[in-house]
This record gives C-alpha cells, sequence and structure tokens, in this order.
C-alpha cells in the first residue's frame, strides 16, 4: 500500500467509525418560525444561535468523526440545556424568564457566546457591535413587556 492509499483508508475508517458510533437521538423540532423574536433579531439568533441552542442543529461532516463527535455532542446538548429557543416558541409555559433574557445579553456582550472555537469554524456567526446592542435591546425591551403585564395569580 502506497502513502495515498493509507491516508484514504484511514480517513474511511475514522469518517466509518464516527458514523457508527454518534449518538444523535434528539429529535428536531421546528421553532426557526414560530421563535417570538423581532425580525431584525431572527437573523442573528439564526447564524449564531441556532446550532447549539435549538433542536434545529446542522451537524456537519466533521461531527462525525471520532473524539471530535462526543465534544461536538457534548457542547450542543449543554448549549440546548443551558438555553433552547425551541422550548420558547410559539409555548407560553416556557416563555424566557427575565434572567435568561439578561443572561443573553451578559453572554453576547462579554464575548462569551458564541464560543471562540465555535466562531473560528463558523465566521458568521461573529457578531458585530450592532448585533450585540440588537440582541440586549431585545432582553431589555422583552424584560420590561414582562414586568409591566399583570401577574397571574
Amino acid at each position: 500500500m502506497n502513502g495515498k492509499t493509507k491516508v484514504a483508508a484511514f480517513l474511511a475508517l475514522v469518517i466509518g467509525i464516527g458514523s457508527a458510533i454518534s449518538p444523535r437521538n434528539v429529535p428536531v423540532q421546528s421553532s426557526r418560525s414560530d421563535l417570538m423574536v423581532p425580525d431584525h433579531v431572527r437573523p442573528i439568533i439564526s447564524r449564531a444561535c441556532l446550532d447549539c441552542h435549538t433542536n434545529e442543529t446542522k451537524w456537519p461532516w466533521y461531527s462525525r468523526l471520532p473524539l471530535l463527535s462526543l465534544l461536538i455532542e457534548r457542547d450542543v446538548k449543554n448549549g440546548r440545556e443551558h438555553l433552547n429557543f425551541s422550548t420558547w416558541a410559539g409555548n407560553s409555559v416556557h416563555k424566557p424568564t427575565r434572567n435568561q433574557l439578561q443572561e443573553v445579553c451578559d453572554a453576547v456582550s462579554d464575548n462569551n457566546m458564541p464560543p471562540r472555537s465555535y466562531r473560528m469554524i463558523h465566521p458568521n456567526s461573529r457578531l458585530s457591535s450592532t448585533d450585540v446592542d440588537a440582541l440586549c435591546d431585545w432582553a431589555d425591551s422583552a424584560n420590561s413587556l414582562s414586568e409591566s403585564r399583570p401577574q397571574q395569580p
């Protein structure tokens, strides 16, 4: 076997093993159209948040590679557990709390979200200062609306 054949065989094995051990049994729920956010905020969330913070993850080819697949799936699982926009969509029972909205603003303001590792691979996910302002303004206005509503018994 020559060097190129060995490399090709190794890559085929790695991809095959990664596909076989990938535990993605997460139900897909559509939420993008139901997400209750202003129209100017929706594209920001779509390009920077949806892969890890909804049930609509677009799994890239490298998410099937051994070890890397486990890291990516762990990150997505943690992201969904911390904040899942899919549970907010069209569901009055699971509307975001003031704390969750403030955490969104804090995370993007502190440049913690999207994580640096994600931004490196997905350059379109980088947030401009205008994007951060739009997310924080949305969080602030949503908080103001929830404070002005009469409390239900």
